[in-house]
């Protein structure tokens, strides 16, 4: 606003600039439109106002004067944070004690900015507004990405194991004063996938008493094909997801000898499969039998393998008759023959 005096009328010299106006008889300068700083070519506005009197031509004319007004555009943090997307799906395998700060997600990724053109009007900040966001957080240093904290875990195996975590955050301006600050919600969603870190395990031989308590277990030869041995269970800890927790047992090939027996691919029931034979070998040749038991689970890549021997000896049972090269001898005995010890022992 311009002084005033009376009988003064004021005016904006020509050329006028647009969106601007002075009233005539206050000298108040007032703007007739919205300015955009983000989007205006000028930033500054210069013009003359002039104060004219009301003389008249008796008394010499009208007399004026002018004064340049220098109007500068200022930023104001009318815009808050734009972002591409506002909700995020994280998918991170389970994974045990970090040794410092894992990565979990860059928040960049939102794709956020601040249209304001001047800082602190359009420097942006993240922080976590989620009630519990333990065991996640933000980077210390620049505070631009989620990261799962320093010798924490997320597990997906364990009974009753948290397997998705829902983080609320929050994007704001840095304006000053705080209370113009303007801000927007964003939320990302941490799913735990699981991950095939258990190798399976044998676990303890279910005997049957009648072929022995403990390794190496004894089989008659005359046993009957389809009788259960033993049962030699095999279990994984992972999950059954992806295969990771299951599980198939076989017998390992170049081991099964004589193809004798074959094994449940999940119980681990060892049954005899065909009948089998002690007289085929002598013992020097055919000692114990060691079967290699191999026990795999069904992950798509890189499956985890465990073995374990079974000892298994097959007894000979009296189930063979004798047999001669010929039925019957023909020989003749002169009468005048005697026994003797010794015709005896050397035979007729």
């Amino acid at each position: 606003s311009l002084s005033t005096d009376g009988g003064l009328t004021y005016s904006i010299e020509t050329p006028a600039p647009d969106g601007f106006h002075v009233d005539s008889k206050t000298g108040k300068i007032y703007t007739t439109k919205s300015f955009d700083y983000e989007t205006s070519s000028t930033l500054e506005y210069r013009f003359l106002v002039r104060a004219t009197d009301g003389g008249i031509a008796a008394t010499g004319g009208a007399k004026f004067s002018s004064r340049e007004v220098v109007v500068t555009l200022k930023d104001s943090n009318d815009n808050g944070p734009l972002c591409t997307t506002y909700n995020a799906v994280v998918n991170l395998a389970e994974v045990s004690a970090t040794s410092g700060d894992l990565d979990v997600y860059q928040l960049s990724n939102f794709g956020c900015t601040d249209n304001d053109k001047t800082s602190p009007n359009n420097q942006i900040t993240y922080s976590i507004v989620s009630a519990s966001p333990d065991p996640f957080a933000l980077d210390t240093a620049t505070s631009t990405k989620i990261v799962l904290k320093n010798s924490k875990s997320v597990d997906y195996d364990a009974a009753g194991a948290t397997t998705s975590y829902q983080l609320q955050l929050l994007v704001r301006d840095n304006a000053t004063p705080a209370s113009e600050q303007k801000s927007r919600r964003l939320g990302v969603l941490i799913t735990v996938t699981p991950v095939n870190e258990f190798t399976p395990v044998f676990g303890t031989i279910a005997h049957v008493a009648a072929y022995g308590t403990s390794l190496p277990i004894s089989v008659p030869e005359d046993t009957a094909p389809g009788t259960k041995l033993l049962t030699e269970p095999c279990t994984d800890q992972d999950s059954s997801l992806n295969g990771h927790g299951q599980i198939a047992i076989s017998i390992k090939s170049g081991t099964n000898f004589n193809n004798w027996f074959s094994v449940h691919p999940t119980k681990g029931e060892l049954v005899l499969a065909r009948k089998a034979d002690a007289d085929i070998n002598s013992p020097a040749t055919l000692p114990n039998i060691k079967l290699i038991l191999v026990c795999t689970d069904k992950a798509t890549t890189n499956p985890k393998i465990v073995e374990k021997t079974i000892e298994i000896g097959i007894s000979d049972v009296n189930d063979e008759v004798p047999v001669c090269a010929q039925h019957y001898f023909a020989f003749s005995v002169l009468e005048s023959t005697k026994w003797s010890d010794t015709n005896n022992a050397n035979g007729i």
